[in-house]
């Protein structure tokens, strides 16, 4: 019981950690996706890039804006980080025979399938405030009562069935490939006597590069599907977000906001791993 705990609550607790310092990043990518949603390309964007973002929400709500949703945040990363990082280890052994990789989609899809809820709050609550993406509900602050409100005013399947597809596709695209690729990065890097926290940082940077490469597409069509207006959906499902993105916006519409998914997801990498690394050494 007690070494179960320690698998899925480490990462839980290295994830939600890392989170109160790279949760801006995250409101900023989501900020991207949503700039210039289905419109002409070449059309002008609210933002002039990632960092025109950040000075924006500073300038407009300072630190409470660019924080906007942390809660949920927090609540993603426990659920996601004990799911997706805790069961890898799991999926390794049962799949034994084929590539690592294959343990990572599996344990990245689990992830995305258990903070799907959660995270369809986070990425409202982050376009909140913001110059671009639909406005969802001005006095979601908490998230038990955001719950209860969203359940009760567009049904409790909303927060469980949209972009569920996408969001296990985007955990399998994304999380699925970072886990393998730290480890055997770790696992050469041991090889050569690379080791510590130094070595531990530049594979969480590196994972995270190979990590957006392929998720970052999913990520957008997620976003999107997530901050549709109740009743007014501007997409019938993936499929139909993929076909509009595609036509309106051209093939770099799903590299919206990829900058400052690295800026915000390579740090937090390192962060998750780092403490995670060092709870392996701490807690017996």
């Amino acid at each position: 019981m007690y070494a179960t705990l320690k698998q899925f609550g480490l990462p839980a607790v290295a994830g939600s950690t890392a989170v109160l310092a790279s949760h801006p990043l995250e409101l900023v990518k989501s900020r991207l996706q949503l700039d210039n949603e289905l419109r002409a390309r070449g059309a002008k964007s609210q933002y002039n890039g990632w960092l025109d973002c950040v000075k924006t929400s500073w300038a407009r709500g300072g630190a409470r804006d660019l924080w906007r949703g942390v809660q949920f945040g927090v609540a993603r990363e426990f659920v996601f980080n004990a799911a997706r990082i805790g069961s890898f280890d799991f999926f390794k052994v049962l799949l034994a025979d084929f590539p690592p990789i294959f343990a990572g989609f599996c344990s990245g899809a689990l992830g995305g399938c258990v903070a799907n809820p959660v995270e369809v709050l986070k990425v409202r609550a982050q376009a909140l405030g913001g110059l671009t993406g639909h406005q969802h509900h001005k006095s979601d602050v908490g998230l038990v009562s955001t719950l209860r409100r969203v359940a009760h005013e567009e049904g409790g399947r909303t927060l469980a069935t949209t972009g569920l597809g996408t969001s296990i596709v985007r955990g399998m695209l994304g999380p699925g490939t970072q886990l393998p690729c730290y480890y055997e990065l770790k696992r050469r890097c041991s090889l050569i006597g690379f080791e510590g926290p130094l070595a531990h940082g530049f594979c969480s940077a590196a994972s995270a590069g190979a990590s957006i490469l392929f998720c970052n597409p999913a990520d957008v069509v997620r976003t999107r599907l997530y901050n549709q207006p109740p009743g007014k959906a501007r997409y019938r499902h993936a499929g139909d977000a993929v076909a509009k993105i595609l036509a309106t916006e051209g093939p770099l519409g799903f590299y919206k906001g990829a900058l400052s998914h690295y800026a915000r997801l390579g740090p937090h990498l390192v962060l998750v791993f780092l403490v995670l690394e060092r709870l392996r050494v701490v807690v017996p």
